[in-house]
């Protein structure tokens, strides 16, 4: 049975700073945002894989850029964050699958550059991506926006807490989960999660009569190691490479 680390509608109980738990345990929950009518009223109907690209969304390119998102993500990581990839899930009876326990390794980048650690390449829908090694990936943080109620149990996010600090490999990962506690991470709307790229996950389908819309941003805070960039790095100023 997986412990419920659902976030309350009547707000958090006593705990630890949000970067302090996001270190801990990879993953923390930030205070709600109110989401604006265009968005609450419907929950969006179909997924979106790219909405920092997609022009049918732009009043989701502007939350996954807005200020208080931008203000966690940047608490988080200590620096002034930027979106670099954003999609919107979208589950529900007719539209559902689940995934199976994994990390996210993926960037996209403006052009494929030969760059120590960055392998298995690929482009999609005219975007090149590649696997960030795990130093790039330690500096980034991933906000789960829930846009509509996702209470438990309705195929949400469920995690290994401490699996966030380095890539593991199949059977490094089936390892980990065996035995170990299964976190039920669940919000209702509004509510935003935090979590770091590496930490191992899973989603599973909704069920009956559930649908389950999350928009998923990946922020980053500085510049990729020269010559490789950001494909989307808005708000980025000249800093140091990782």
């Amino acid at each position: 049975m997986a412990l419920v680390a659902e976030r309350s509608e009547k707000g958090p109980g006593p705990m630890t700073l949000p970067r302090e738990e996001l270190d801990a345990w990879g993953f923390t929950w930030l205070p709600d945002l109110e989401l604006p009518a265009q968005i609450s009223d419907t929950g969006g109907e179909l997924p979106v894989r790219d909405v920092l690209r997609s022009a049918s969304s732009p009043a989701l390119r502007e939350l996954a850029s807005a200020p208080q998102m931008l203000a966690g993500a940047s608490s988080l990581l200590g620096g002034r964050a930027f979106p670099v990839r954003a999609h919107l899930f979208v589950k529900s009876p007719s539209r559902s699958w689940g995934v199976p326990w994994h990390q996210d390794r993926v960037v996209a980048v403006e052009r494929r550059v030969d760059a120590l650690g960055f392998e298995g390449w690929s482009r999609k829908a005219g975007v090149d991506h590649a696997l960030a090694p795990d130093d790039v990936l330690r500096r980034m943080v991933a906000l789960r926006l829930h846009l509509l109620s996702c209470p438990s149990p309705s195929g949400g996010l469920e995690v290994i807490a401490g699996t966030h600090h380095r890539s593991l490999d199949r059977v490094e990962r089936e390892r980990a989960v065996e035995g170990a506690p299964v976190v039920d991470l669940s919000g209702h709307t509004g509510a935003v999660l935090a979590m770091r790229p590496l930490l191992l996950h899973r989603s599973l389908r909704p069920s009956a009569g559930r649908r389950r819309v999350v928009l998923h941003v990946e922020y980053a805070c500085g510049s990729l190691p020269r010559p490789l960039e950001w494909k989307y790095r808005q708000g980025l100023q000249e800093s140091p490479g990782w």
